[in-house]
């Protein structure tokens, strides 16, 4: 049989993404603060592991860190990710979910850096805490 020139990825099985766990939760309760915590911590160790190896997440959102049955969490789908090195160049602003989007990329600044990704944290923390979404709108100007 011919070498296949496929690639296969196999990964643990994660029970849901964050973005499900939080839609269930916000037609009972929000989260115990004990599971925020976890979460918050867990999320922030993720992206300060992708910033050290000075990589940008850019989209990061709920729907993008995956929960196991333990609670732990794994951040997923890097393909909007980009590296950055000095002198930094020139990226793109019409990527990310717009609700988690920072407002330099929603202005359309060309030269951003990490502190796009603690906005999304802090989008996310704030949805954690009350399993209600910061800036929902359908379009930039919302």
């Amino acid at each position: 049989m011919p070498p296949s020139k496929a690639v296969h990825l196999v990964f643990e099985y994660m029970t849901m993404d964050l973005r499900a766990l939080l839609d269930s939760h916000a037609k009972k309760r929000p989260l115990d603060d004990a599971v925020v915590k976890k979460y918050l911590g867990q999320i922030v160790a993720a992206i300060l592991f992708c910033h050290k190896r000075r990589f940008l997440r850019r989209d990061f959102k709920p729907a993008n860190v995956l929960v196991d049955g333990n609670g732990d969490l794994k951040v997923a789908d890097f393909g909007f990710s980009r590296a950055f090195t000095p002198p930094v160049r020139s990226l793109t602003s019409k990527v990310g979910t717009l609700w988690y989007r920072a407002p330099e990329m929603l202005l359309g600044a060309s030269s951003y850096s990490t502190p796009v990704d603690v906005w999304s944290i802090g989008c996310i923390f704030f949805e954690l805490l009350t399993s209600k979404t910061l800036f929902r709108g359908d379009s930039e100007i919302d």
